[in-house]
């Protein structure tokens, strides 16, 4: 395809801060008795980055079991809507540009690849964790290892080669626990509150 790639992680660097919370509580609005489960996360917070990570997922499982996809994305209006105003100006017009450059626009996150889903141009592929469904709707049968560190470097690889593209020629993150990424580019980038530095300068 010769097409060369851009990857931007999502939390804290396309958004100025983490939309976690958002989504937790948008999809808690309608299952209000899993309020505990939510307190619970964040009151083990410090676990360990890939154990929260896990928690989390198996939380989300639990607030969406039984919704089916179309009821979920109307569910998610509210995480979209507050969401798009966290968006940093400068990487949304960075991302721009590299789309009317040609470039193929990766984001890749953590988060579920359904809460994206509806933020970005179909132009834009997102790479997340994602819910197992059945018949359309979403079930607890999470099996799935979260995009996080090592697997999410793993699953860019696969969607570059699965779809043919070349190389990664940036990367942008805002944490330097995205190495796995940034080893993956040409180019890396740590996104700061200022703008972006080339971390291969730092």
């Amino acid at each position: 395809m010769n097409q060369k790639v851009v990857v931007f992680d999502f939390d804290r660097t396309i958004t100025s801060t983490d939309t976690t919370k958002i989504l937790l509580f948008s999809l808690l609005l309608f299952r209000p008795y899993l309020l505990h489960s939510i307190i619970k996360l964040f009151r083990d917070k410090n676990t360990g980055v890939m154990q929260f990570q896990i928690r989390k997922n198996k939380v989300i499982e639990k607030l969406i079991n039984g919704c089916s996809i179309n009821r979920l994305h109307r569910r998610l209006i509210i995480y979209r809507f507050i969401t798009k105003i966290t968006f940093r100006k400068n990487i949304i017009s960075l991302i721009k540009n590299y789309c009317e450059q040609n470039y193929k626009v990766i984001i890749a996150t953590a988060s579920p690849v359904f809460a994206l889903q509806g933020l970005f141009g179909k132009h834009i592929s997102v790479i997340g964790t994602e819910f197992k469904t059945v018949n359309r709707k979403y079930c607890l049968d999470f099996d799935t290892k979260a995009c996080y560190g090592d697997n999410k470097a793993n699953m860019i690889i696969k969607h570059i080669e699965t779809n043919g593209y070349d190389s990664i020629e940036y990367a942008y993150s805002d944490d330097l626990s995205d190495k796995p990424l940034f080893d993956l580019a040409n180019n890396a980038y740590l996104v700061t509150k200022n703008g972006f530095e080339n971390i291969d300068q730092k």
